[in-house]
């Protein structure tokens, strides 16, 4: 059965150690590398593309589909984010450079929506940009494995852990001062501001 990749519909796969160049007179069939792979990854993410990453492969292109392309502003929409949040992601490095009609605006596909809610989901977690950033590039490197993952996953909940910690401290000690006051009295006399104000706090 075939499975299609952005515009490309893969019929089959074969395990080679040798590589043919696009453009030979064999029927379509193409070779690629593993290093060549990484950046053909870098726009179709691998849960779409169920090659045997060996010492070397090749596939066969049963066709090609009609690619949908979307400008920023689609891009954006379909995305639930604002057009300035796509420039900054680009701008950050978390987006590859887009290619461009011949009118010089960009064009992108229905992938990099599907990287920027990978993004979306990935700050929900409360990963950084840098962090995300390390795991799109995990995620495009053949070599990655699911414990190279798990191992930031695992420094994340430790971080997020020490994070709760200091925020109940900080709930312990807003609590001890809003209970020193009765809420009544002028400004001055506020035992919260003073408490702030104080070099013993």
């Amino acid at each position: 059965m075939a499975s299609q990749i952005g515009g490309l519909a893969i019929t089959s796969v074969v395990s080679t150690r040798g590589e043919r160049r696009p453009g030979a007179s064999n029927g379509g069939l193409v070779g690629i590398s593993r290093a060549r792979l990484q950046g053909f990854l870098l726009y179709f993410p691998k849960k779409y593309l169920t090659l045997h990453l060996g010492a070397g492969f090749i596939f066969i292109l049963g066709g090609m589909c009609k690619m949908e392309y979307l400008t920023i502003g689609q891009l954006a929409k379909k995305a639930l984010v604002k057009v300035p949040t796509v420039r900054y992601y680009e701008r950050r490095g978390l987006m590859p450079e887009p290619p461009r009609r011949e009118s010089g605006y960009r064009q992108y596909s229905r992938d990099d929506v599907l990287r920027i809610q990978f993004i979306k989901h990935s700050q929900g977690l409360g990963f950084t940009l840098k962090e995300i950033k390390d795991l799109l590039t995990l995620r495009v490197n053949p070599d990655t494995t699911c414990a190279d993952v798990k191992r930031r996953a695992e420094v994340k909940i430790v971080d997020i852990e020490e994070k709760i910690q200091a925020l109940q401290r900080m709930k312990q000690a807003l609590m001890k001062l809003s209970s020193t006051c009765k809420g009544r009295g002028p400004i001055g006399e506020c035992p919260i501001l003073d408490a702030l104000n104080s070099k013993n706090f």
